[in-house]
């Protein structure tokens, strides 16, 4: 069958398009993602998504992309697949606190653990199984395909950032949260921008530093406007969603195409995390050719990152219960812990190079767990 799948990157709109309750024989759907058509999250959830939903469903369902904030913009991404903008749609959190409070407060145990596959794995089951996550997607008008993370963030900076002192004083683009904090602790100053703005900020002088995945240096071509990158483990970026589906699009479709929905998120949600891997250590090994040098971090800044992932838990507990109204903040953080725990545990015993290995085991732990016929509904 001739496909009709095409990505969006122009500036076109869907300003109040109605929401469609059934799903009729060749449909054609938006969906939204801001990132680049080239970054991992898009390329692994999207395009290649959209492409494999298309030959699974027969044509019978057509996600058209919309890439680079050219349906929706970042902040919106929440509010536009409630609304039926785009049918499906991913969204960073931390752009949305109040409407995503125990996702933001989950957010915040970004410097937890190192490890992205897990915590995308584990992320994703936490919020399809777990009650008050589920209540808090259905809340905003939106059912939770499954999740993400980054690779372990660093600080990718105009010059050359190795000690401690380098630091200090420094204007460092951070996306909220845990970074905020820790900026402050090492006596940088956090500013919350956009990733879209990080090349520009860097170029003109409005940001010493940014915050992002070794993989910017290519995906946002931070290669042209950085010095170093240095590769201190600043977190993982899981927050949020990378399918969220418009409420009434996911109960007007048949059950067979709801499940065929949810195979596929199986396969794509380990596609994106290769994506992220594998574009995260093809640049750093290109980096120094480009002309950024990548530099370990000393001794005095791997101790106050290490000083600050022991005294953070305390905060993180503090905010949860003022800031996003977490009743019982350790319930929720111990648990979020432990269903880490879970996966790393059974990554051990899977070769991470073999996606269909990887594939079947997500497949086997979440997916076929749920319920296509109540899902959602």
């Amino acid at each position: 069958m001739h496909s009709r799948f095409r990505l969006k990157t122009s500036a076109i709109l869907a300003a109040g398009a109605m929401t469609l309750a059934t799903t009729p024989v060749f449909a054609q759907y938006s969906a939204n993602v801001f990132f680049s058509p080239t970054y991992p999250l898009t390329v692994g959830g999207y395009t290649e998504f959209a492409e494999a939903v298309e030959k699974a469903t027969d044509g019978e369902i057509v996600f058209e992309v919309y890439a680079g904030g050219s349906l929706l913009e970042p902040a919106a991404g929440l509010s536009g697949v409630r609304d039926g903008i785009a049918q499906v749609g991913y969204h960073a959190g931390t752009y949305t606190p109040s409407e995503l409070p125990l996702t933001n407060a989950i957010a915040d145990l970004a410097f937890a653990t190192p490890d992205p596959m897990a915590v995308a794995f584990a992320s994703t089951e936490f919020n399809m199984m777990r009650d008050d996550m589920q209540q808090e997607w259905a809340t905003n008008g939106v059912v939770y395909g499954g999740g993400y993370s980054t690779p372990p963030y660093n600080l990718i900076c105009s010059d050359v950032v190795e000690t401690l002192d380098d630091l200090d004083g420094k204007r460092v683009r951070v996306p909220g949260g845990a970074w905020d904090r820790f900026a402050e602790h090492v006596g940088m100053r956090g500013v919350n921008v956009p990733s879209s703005e990080m090349y520009t900020g860097l170029d003109r002088g409005t940001l010493d530093c940014a915050v992002n995945d070794p993989g910017a240096l290519e995906t946002f071509s931070l290669w042209d406007v950085a010095g170093s990158i240095n590769t201190a483990p600043l977190g993982l970026y899981f927050s949020g969603v990378t399918w969220g589906y418009n409420q009434d699009f996911w109960r007007g479709l048949s059950d067979e195409h709801r499940r065929i929905l949810l195979d596929e998120k199986a396969r794509h949600i380990v596609r994106v995390q290769v994506h992220y891997r594998d574009g995260a250590e093809a640049t750093l090994a290109e980096a120094e050719d480009r002309g950024v040098r990548v530099i370990d971090p000393s001794p005095d800044l791997q101790a106050a990152l290490d000083e600050f992932n022991e005294n953070d838990v305390n905060e993180i507990r503090r905010l949860a219960t003022e800031r996003f109204g977490v009743e019982d903040p350790d319930s929720l953080i111990n648990d979020f812990n432990a269903t880490v725990e879970r996966w790393s545990e059974l990554l051990e015993d899977v070769d991470r190079d073999d996606e269909d290995a990887l594939i079947e085991l997500v497949r086997e732990e979440i997916y076929d767990r749920i319920d296509e016929s109540s899902y959602g509904l």
